[in-house]
């Protein structure tokens, strides 16, 4: 009963660029890349690179926006204007990455600013899911109903291509 989709993180650096243009990348849904940046990338790179992704046909899903320094509120609020979708770890939300990183996701959260919540788990002991108890903690602040679109719903949306409308729901 379990569907798999083929698709990956990229990082944005040279070699991604020649990925893109030569078209040889794994989107989700058919047009969704989940892009990672590093921490010293400028507000200026984001907007840019969601910007050539959009003009060769993509939309960016920028990961993990509460770890980049270049990020606030303000910004994520540009990138969702200028066509990417934002996600933020469940770590985050539940505390487990420093003060800061869960200062920015609530704040991005209560702003409405969140398209995706999901995990960066690399293994089941170091870095393991915790999306139940993100579920949990996201369904008590605020409500389930938000939780269930940002963990169940919009991520189904992204992998079956339907991401048209996804930031005003």
């Amino acid at each position: 009963g379990i569907q798999v989709f083929l698709s990956r993180e990229y990082h944005v650096d040279r070699l991604f660029r020649e990925r893109l243009h030569d078209r040889a990348l794994l989107p989700m849904g058919g047009t969704v890349l989940l892009t990672e940046f590093s921490s010293f990338h400028s507000r200026e790179a984001l907007l840019a690179t969601v910007e050539e992704l959009r003009n060769c046909g993509f939309t960016a899903l920028i990961a993990h926006v509460e770890r980049y320094a270049a990020t606030e509120r303000a910004l994520a609020a540009e990138l969702r204007a200028a066509g990417a979708l934002i996600q933020v770890n469940a770590d985050a939300v539940l505390g487990l990455d420093g003060r800061y990183a869960k200062r920015l996701a609530w704040e991005l959260l209560q702003a409405g600013a969140v398209d995706v919540i999901a995990s960066d788990a690399h293994d089941t002991h170091a870095r393991p899911p915790r999306l139940r108890a993100c579920m949990e903690r996201l369904s008590r602040k605020l409500g389930r109903e938000l939780a269930e679109d940002l963990m169940n719903t919009n991520p189904e949306k992204i992998l079956t291509g339907n991401v048209q409308g996804l930031q005003s729901e």
